[in-house]
């Protein structure tokens, strides 16, 4: 027969083991219920962060559309001036429309609030695509690439303007409001025999299609951004 002691002892352990396994389910079944929650508070904090980027980004990216149609633009009239100066022909058509079109395309300046709390706030590893989190990563250096290059036009702009200034008539409209024809050719003279004038055309050129390059990969890289956070929030 078996000793009663053992068999209350054995009664014992069992309880004992059967409140322990409860207690741990009963803590594992919480930690996991807790973690749920977690990361149903956690999506929806990522996701409502990821659409208020998204509203961001198609905001700038009409800026970059802004800036980008009047470097074009601007390039465009640039180097139309310096093909006429090469062939000896600058007309009165084209060396107006380099003076008296929009000289300044400005500095684009997007907002970068949302991926900096992104960043700041650590809610970047919140988000599930590897390819999302690095491009957001390597955002705000693309865009400070793209001022320092915007930077630079502004800059000689500002020599293009001021030398412009000290050689031309000052009329109601500044620039080319009330030349006289005689005055005009005069002008046109010196700026067509001037190799100063031309260098800081050639700058022109060239820092317009730094600032127009810079600003193309950025653009490309906001549209793969779209793509990404529409896929991560879908």
């Amino acid at each position: 027969m078996t000793d009663p002691k053992f068999k209350e002892v054995k009664k014992i352990i069992f309880r004992a083991l059967l409140e322990i396994f409860l207690i741990t389910s009963g803590v594992l079944i919480a930690v996991q219920v807790n973690n749920h929650n977690e990361d149903i508070r956690n999506n929806k904090r990522i996701h409502k962060e990821l659409s208020s980027l998204k509203k961001e980004l198609i905001e700038n990216k009409a800026k970059f559309d802004e800036r980008q149609n009047l470097r074009h633009e601007r390039l465009k009239i640039v180097r139309n001036n310096l093909s006429e100066l090469a062939d000896g022909v600058l007309t009165d058509s084209t060396l107006k429309k380099l003076h008296k079109g929009a000289i300044y395309s400005g500095v684009t300046n997007p907002t970068t609030g949302v991926i900096s709390s992104l960043i700041n706030t650590g809610d970047l590893n919140l988000i599930k695509s590897d390819q999302l989190k690095y491009t957001l990563s390597e955002w705000l250096e693309l865009l400070q690439n793209l001022k320092e290059n915007e930077e630079i036009l502004w800059d000689v702009n500002t020599v293009f303007m001021n030398y412009s200034e000290k050689n031309y008539p000052k009329g109601e409209d500044r620039l080319w409001a009330n030349f006289d024809k005689l005055n005009f050719n005069s002008l046109r003279l010196k700026f067509s025999n001037d190799l100063y004038y031309r260098n800081i055309l050639i700058r022109q050129e060239t820092a317009l299609l730094h600032s127009i390059e810079a600003c193309q990969f950025v653009y490309d890289e906001l549209n793969i951004l779209l793509t990404l956070i529409e896929d991560e929030v879908n």
